[in-house]
């Protein structure tokens, strides 16, 4: 019996799982949708949930101007997460046919801050968005008013590999 037992161990090391669950929220968060396993969204959910809450918390204590706890709040999510940069889909074109130094300049902010505001600095003519950023700014004012349950599972025609269509509640 699997009473009081928290997640599922999916064949995988700590790490290996740990970090699935980083990539695969990142990308939940960048698209709106992810196709993965049934097992794996079953597994991802409860840790998507609790992230998308803390951004809430975050947006929650900046309208009260409380600064010291939205900055710890952004650092747990930041613990959690990562920050991965994204690159929005209007600009994807351009930026593949970059060279590697201007890459690397439109991935990070001039002034070395880690959290990117997506907002063009300098000569570029764009900058890199970051997950936090997005999901603080973004995905977490649709659901301040909501106690829970912001995702969903949907499940897509069955065929081989028995894969599941997961995405965010509208």
């Amino acid at each position: 019996m699997r009473h009081r037992i928290r997640q599922r161990k999916l064949n995988r090391t700590s790490e290996h799982r740990k970090a699935m669950h980083r990539n695969l929220a990142m990308n939940f968060f960048e698209h709106g949708t992810v196709r993965t396993t049934l097992p794996k969204a079953r597994d991802l959910r409860p840790f998507c949930e609790r992230l998308i809450t803390l951004a809430v918390k975050v947006r929650k204590h900046q309208a009260a101007d409380e600064k010291a706890q939205a900055l710890t709040t952004r650092r747990s999510i930041h613990k959690l997460l990562g920050d991965r940069g994204l690159i929005p889909s209007e600009h994807q074109e351009s930026y593949d046919e970059m060279s590697d130094a201007k890459r690397a300049r439109t991935m990070r902010m001039p002034s070395g801050r880690r959290h990117r505001t997506g907002d063009p600095k300098g000569r570029l003519v764009f900058t890199a968005e970051s997950v936090t950023h997005r999901l603080i700014e973004k995905i977490a004012p649709r659901y301040e008013d909501r106690p829970g349950g912001y995702t969903r599972l949907i499940r897509l025609a069955e065929r081989r590999g028995r894969c599941f269509n997961w995405s965010v509640m509208r």
